[in-house]
């Protein structure tokens, strides 16, 4: 016994040391482990909706968000239009095993105010359409969590672009009626040149968006200039506006105000791209394309590249290129053929983007296109992922008709088809042709729009960023469309979920 006890006072010296100096430490960390403990005794570890293809397809795969410190359960991609969540069956696993999970449902269409407790009664159905609370006890009763809980589903088709009456408004600096007008985006702001039957030309800037309404600034007129400018070639690369005079001249400005004569002759401007412009340089046979300022020399373009009624030249980001692309639409060759080609230029040569087999977009000149945003929807669980995606409307057609057709490209302008029925124009928007389309991302407020849900309480979202298009002039009927029509992809424009 006497060896026993020699050998065993060292050990619990040593475990009474080590619990010493635990002592203060230990104090540290009991609230955090007391926290984590309390936090989960009520934790909703998953929540996911029961299968039932009467409602919808891959209704279990939906996938909920479980935001602990906001208390808040919830689909981020909603389910479709039309979706009736009156009477739901639910899946809902818990960290640890607890005392109750009680949904209050107040306000339903089908259960009106009712209680339901989920470890007793997991076979009831849930009544989404009104405000459903989940309110989980821990097994010893000492913690409380409520979640509001929301089976978000879109109220209006959310892949469809709206163009909102109220947002038109009129091209700038009128005075008479409109012979033309371009429209171009520089430093986030629109700047539109006019030109009416009186001879009088104005260059505008915007002032801004009141009420969902462009607002302008009068920046020069015909009057103040000392040469006469060819309001169709004009352009702007991302730091200075071009446009051509009568004569083919090129100028250049910084501010609209100060014009510069760059010393270059062109017989039309393509473009902007980036730091300098595009434009055709010569006549015939010996037409070439140039850049200003120049980085090298002209060079002689194919024969099927178009010289007149391309659509404006718009930047692209794509993943297959080193170099950013400007793309172009249509137009109409040296030997009078009309072209359906994409045309791209990536800094150093021209080439065709779009490929023949998938291409099919019709023969045009004076087209518009643009590039936008649609959303791919998995339907295994509504998961949508945002695409950049190109749009083509409007021109002339070979056959001396308006396009009347919207077309689509998901793949950077190889492949075009036709766009579905949500990105067809409506009435309220005439097909048109020699038009321009500008897409400009603006903050979006809640008193921009009805406002879907709120937001969670600590988290407020005062505003986010959303593109809009921007269509202008253009003709028809014989007739310079004298409108502006706003619109913006409906699921973009929308407040975003917490």
């Amino acid at each position: 016994m006497k060896n026993l006890y020699l050998y065993m006072m060292p050990l619990l010296c040593a475990v009474c040391l080590l619990a010493a100096c635990n002592k203060d430490s230990d104090s540290n960390s009991e609230s955090a482990y007391t926290f984590s403990t309390s936090k989960s005794t009520v934790l909703v570890d998953d929540f996911s909706l029961q299968a039932n293809d009467d409602v919808l397809d891959n209704l279990d795969s939906v996938f909920f968000t479980i935001d602990f410190d906001n208390r808040v359960i919830y689909n981020a991609d909603s389910l479709p239009v039309g979706t009736d969540v009156s009477k739901l069956l639910v899946n809902i696993l818990f960290m640890n095993t607890v005392k109750s999970a009680v949904f209050t449902i107040t306000g339903g269409k089908v259960a009106g105010d009712a209680t339901i407790d989920y470890t007793t009664s997991s076979t009831d159905s849930i009544d989404f359409t009104g405000d459903v609370k989940l309110t989980v006890t821990s097994y010893d009763a000492t913690n409380v969590a409520t979640y509001d809980v929301k089976v978000n589903v879109h109220q209006q088709e959310p892949d469809s672009i709206m163009w909102n009456r109220g947002w038109q408004s009129g091209l700038p600096g009128i005075g008479g009626r409109v012979l033309q007008s371009k429209a171009v985006l520089k430093d986030n702001t629109i700047w539109v040149w006019t030109d009416n039957v009186n001879d009088y030309q104005v260059l505008s800037k915007d002032a801004g968006i009141n009420g969902g309404v462009l607002q302008w600034e009068e920046v020069t007129t015909s009057s103040q200039l000392d040469f006469t400018a060819k309001v169709s070639t004009f352009a702007a690369s991302e730091d200075a506006l071009y446009v051509l005079d009568d004569e083919g001249k090129l100028y250049s400005s910084a501010d609209g105000v100060e014009w510069t004569d760059c010393g270059v002759t062109w017989s039309t401007i393509i473009g902007g791209y980036e730091d300098v412009v595009l434009g055709l340089i010569g006549s015939g046979e010996e037409l070439m394309w140039d850049m200003y300022p120049r980085e090298t020399e002209p060079t002689e373009i194919d024969d099927d590249f178009p010289i007149t009624g391309m659509s404006q030249l718009m930047m692209a980001d794509n993943g297959w290129s080193k170099t950013r692309q400007a793309m172009f639409v249509g137009g109409m060759t040296k030997d009078g053929g009309v072209s359906n080609d994409v045309w791209g230029f990536d800094g150093f040569q021209w080439t065709i983007i779009s490929d023949d087999r998938y291409n099919n977009l019709p023969e045009v000149t004076d087209a518009v296109m643009f590039p936008y945003y649609t959303y791919y929807v998995k339907p295994s669980n509504f998961k949508a992922t945002r695409q950049e995606s190109w749009f083509m409307l409007g021109g002339i057609k070979a056959d001396g008709s308006i396009n009347k057709t919207v077309y689509i490209s998901t793949d950077q302008g190889i492949s075009w088809a036709v766009a579905d029925d949500e990105y067809q124009l409506p009435a309220t928007v005439p097909y048109s042709y020699k038009g321009q389309a500008l897409v400009r991302w603006e903050d979006v407020t809640f008193s921009d729009l009805r406002v879907r849900r709120r937001n969670a309480p600590d988290q407020p979202l005062v505003s986010w960023e959303t593109p809009f298009i921007y269509l202008f002039g253009g003709i028809t009927n014989s007739e310079w469309i004298e409108v502006i029509h706003r619109g913006v992809l409906l699921r973009m424009w929308w407040d975003p979920l917490y």
